[in-house]
């Protein structure tokens, strides 16, 4: 069965090295009641715990059923022990947290047993040694004798060969101790006892067979053995323990220490509460600014200007890359900087093409509420003020168009957005809207500027102001040719001339209309509003008008005789030769609020021209150009934004980089700067919070540890009975998680509680429901962060416990 072979054990004490067992050479039949006797030291503990595996041999061989030990890895020791081993020990190592009759199935359990099996096994083992009664008991329970009755029933639970008993009556009385030695006695029918005993007495009344030592040697075995059979089938079970017999071995271990461990979790807690209500207040306020963003996507469009400026470059401007510059420069050197380039630089010429509008065109019609079309064609619309004739002075936003490629669609979606408090809609393109702000108000030099009266308390009947009369004036006959060049109005008469012209198309206000409470549309100024189809139709008009041909042809300013700006030098340009060039008048004619009209007469156009227009630009201004210069896209939806958005890209996919078009989503930029901020008020907020996360780790990890030091027994009664050093990791492994995930629940518990006067203090304040709001996801991170934090914490003192010397964790040690 069991056969040492000259087989030695030594100790190192300082610069000795003793032999506890020298030159040993043993073989124990299958079925054999073995006493072990000598003085204290003589090497009858070590004899015992070399055969058990608990101890490496030095020298020499040791075989089991004919197989040699000595290539068995520590895995092999493991299931060694816990197929072919029994122990029983003097102070009977029992696991005080659990039940007699989990005590006896801990063996079976790290066999891998069923439940069901080693329960039935368990119980008839009880049965055995007269404890089934008390198999629900812990052991503190039971008397001495009866505990080591539980410790014989672990013993001969897996049906081990070999049953190892070190004293086992040494802490017994004398009745309990017959009553002990009886029974071993009648196991050793079937199973080799080994027994280390002082009683000389007990040895010679119940073992078969007694072997003595002296200083490590066999001195004398009253029934030697020689071992003949040969066994060559012995096969070792790998054992292992399942990460849920782990957690419920370790959750028996913590509710022996309710309080302690109660603590330990609120504390731990703290962490994942403070990080919960940062995350639940930046969840809240990023749904606040996700929420005002869908509402504003009315006044906040998808915009797409012929030219524009770059929003990142501009957000970036000033900036110089760490290799460039340095910032707080130590050198005294005067640096410069090219602002004015750098301006120049952000510009952006979108290729607003045919093709590119018939793009538009195609996009699906359930994304979008209406395209808004701005041409840069002026219109010449009149009005009688103050009993004079004035030009509206668009410059002021007293004019702009309604949203809508169609009739149809821009009176739809205006009527979406806005309320009609007075007069009726616009019947076709010669009604006009007045807009008012949510307090019905409108500014006085809008007011001035379209020619509308007010008294010195500023309040106007709606009534008064509809059926307000305008004209609108085709360029044919706004401008007069005069030789070779064209006279815009420059006198009263002028005006009041042009103004009785029946070419013109009279325009007249229809109704007064605000934005509804929900639209989230803000009217600063307020002003009129006129049908897309207007421009469109005045478009049509001056690409036909006399001043429009001839400027096509003409490389000169037809209304100052001037050459045009141009980007580049022009050489030719200073033997430029004006034609015959009007005088400026001495008084130029105002708009209807006292400033300068959009080029009413020579001067302004004489400035305007030489300031800053090209040819393109001055026809464009008088409506040769058929191409919108600005074009807003009202989504229906927030997600048909992003829709929309993605499709607008997909152009600039398969397009050059000159035929792309950039699409400013200002509703985006304002949330994505106020989305970035507050998430980077997180990250900061999370970082500083994490820090006791990281202490809550660490105090883990110190509990953990307190735990291996009062758990020392119960590693050496584990790996006694088979535990492998994983499976003593894992113990203390699942005793973290349960410590993290009770922590990360009392955590998200107390954050939740916290949110409902958060809530509600916030609401008084702002009144903003709802704000601080956990969500799932952060749940489910944060449980697992505690978790993993926990765990974290814990694998020091799990690899601690794991490595302990199962002879000296036996020992306490």
């Amino acid at each position: 069965m069991i056969e040492l072979k000259n087989t030695t054990k030594t100790y190192q004490a300082g610069d000795y090295t003793v032999k506890a067992i020298d030159d040993v050479s043993l073989a124990f039949r299958p079925n054999e009641f073995v006493a072990v006797v000598g003085e204290s030291g003589s090497g009858k503990t070590t004899l015992l715990n070399v055969i058990g595996g608990l101890l490496s041999y030095d020298e020499g061989e040791m075989l089991v059923r004919d197989r040699s030990t000595q290539s068995f890895k520590k895995t092999d020791w493991d299931a060694y022990r816990n197929n072919s081993v029994g122990f029983i020990f003097q102070n009977y190592q029992l696991i005080p947290h659990l039940s007699v009759l989990s005590n006896v199935e801990m063996g079976l359990t790290l066999s891998g047993v069923d439940k069901k099996t080693r329960h039935q096994r368990a119980s008839e083992l009880l049965d055995r040694v007269g404890l089934k009664a008390h198999m629900n008991k812990k052991p503190s329970q039971l008397s001495g004798g009866q505990m080591q009755r539980v410790a014989i029933a672990r013993a001969l639970a897996n049906d081990p060969d070999i049953i190892l008993a070190d004293e086992p009556t040494g802490a017994l009385d004398s009745e309990t101790s017959e009553e002990i030695m009886s029974l071993l006695t009648e196991i050793s029918q079937d199973k080799l006892i080994l027994m280390v005993t002082h009683s000389r007495d007990q040895a010679k009344r119940y073992a078969s067979r007694i072997i003595e030592l002296k200083d490590g040697q066999v001195i004398e075995d009253t029934h030697p053995y020689q071992a003949s059979s040969r066994d060559t089938d012995y096969q070792l079970n790998k054992t292992g323990m399942s990460f849920w017999n782990a957690l419920k071995l370790s959750g028996q271990n913590i509710m022996t220490k309710k309080g302690r461990t109660l603590i330990t979790a609120v504390a731990a807690s703290i962490g994942i509460f403070g990080v919960a209500v940062i995350l639940a207040l930046s969840n809240g306020l990023n749904n606040q600014i996700a929420n005002f963003e869908r509402e504003s996507l009315a006044s906040y469009p998808l915009e797409i200007q012929s030219e524009t400026v770059s929003v990142e470059a501009m957000m970036s401007m000033g900036e110089a890359s760490g290799e460039e510059r340095e910032k707080y420069p130590q050198e005294q050197t005067l640096l410069t900087k090219t602002f004015i380039e750098d301006i120049e630089d952000m510009q952006i010429n979108n290729a607003i093409t045919d093709d590119y509008l018939n793009y538009l065109e195609d996009i699906p019609r359930e994304y979008i509420q209406a395209i808004n079309y701005d041409y840069p064609a002026s219109l010449n619309v009149l009005t009688e003020f103050d009993d004079e004739v004035r030009a509206v002075d668009r410059s002021t936003g007293g004019l702009e168009t309604l949203p809508g490629k169609d009739e149809n669609e821009e009176f739809n979606f205006v009527k979406s957005k806005y309320d009609l408090l007075e007069g009726d809609w616009p019947a076709d393109e010669s009604g006009l809207l007045l807009v008012v702000d949510a307090y019905n108000q409108i500014d006085t030099t809008v007011l001035d500027s379209i020619g509308i009266s007010y008294s010195d308390d500023q309040e106007i009947d709606f009534n008064a102001v509809l059926d307000k009369e305008y004209q609108l004036v085709y360029q044919d006959d706004f401008y007069t040719k005069e030789g070779d060049l064209y006279r815009a109005p420059q006198s009263q008469a002028d005006y009041e001339e042009i103004y009785e012209e029946a070419n013109n198309l009279d325009l007249s206000i229809a109704g007064v209309i605000r934005p509804k409470e929900d639209s989230n549309i803000e009217v600063r100024l307020g002003g009129l509003m006129y049908s897309n189809q207007l421009k469109m139709d005045f478009i049509a008009e001056a690409q036909e008008s006399d001043i429009v041909e001839d400027q096509r042809e003409a490389d000169y300013h037809l209304l100052t005789g001037q050459a045009f700006a141009s980007d580049e030098e022009d050489p030719a340009a200073e033997d430029f030769q004006a034609p015959t060039q009007m005088e400026p008048p001495a008084e130029a004619i105002p708009s209807a609020s006292g400033a300068p009209a959009e080029i009413t007469t020579p001067t302004e156009a004489y400035a305007m021209t030489q300031a800053s227009m090209t040819k393109e630009e001055w026809l464009s201004y008088l409506g040769d150009e058929s191409k919108p210069s600005y074009i807003a896209i009202y989504p229906s939806t927030f997600d048909s934004k992003n829709e929309i958005v993605t499709y607008l890209e997909a152009w600039n996919e398969d397009a050059a980089e000159e035929d792309q078009v950039i699409v400013t989503d200002m509703a985006a930029l304002i949330t994505d700067l106020s989305g970035g901020l507050m998430n980077a008020i997180t990250i900061a907020l999370v970082a500083f919070a994490s820090i006791s996360l990281v202490v809550s780790m660490i105090m883990i990890g110190i509990i953990i540890y307190v735990s291996v030091l009062e758990r020392t027994g119960e590693i050496g009664i584990l790996r006694a009975l088979g535990a492998r050093e994983k499976d003593i990791s894992r113990v203390f492994n699942a005793e973290t998680f349960i410590i993290g995930l009770s922590s990360g629940l009392l955590g998200i518990l107390f954050a939740y509680l916290l949110t409902i006067p958060i809530n509600y203090i916030i609401y008084q304040l702002t009144e903003l429901e709802n704000v601080a709001q956990l969500h799932p996801a952060h749940v489910g991170a944060l449980l697992a962060i505690s978790v993993v934090l926990t765990l974290i914490g814990g694998i020091i003192p799990a690899r601690i416990a794991a490595k302990k010397d199962p002879v000296l964790a036996l020992s306490g040690q």
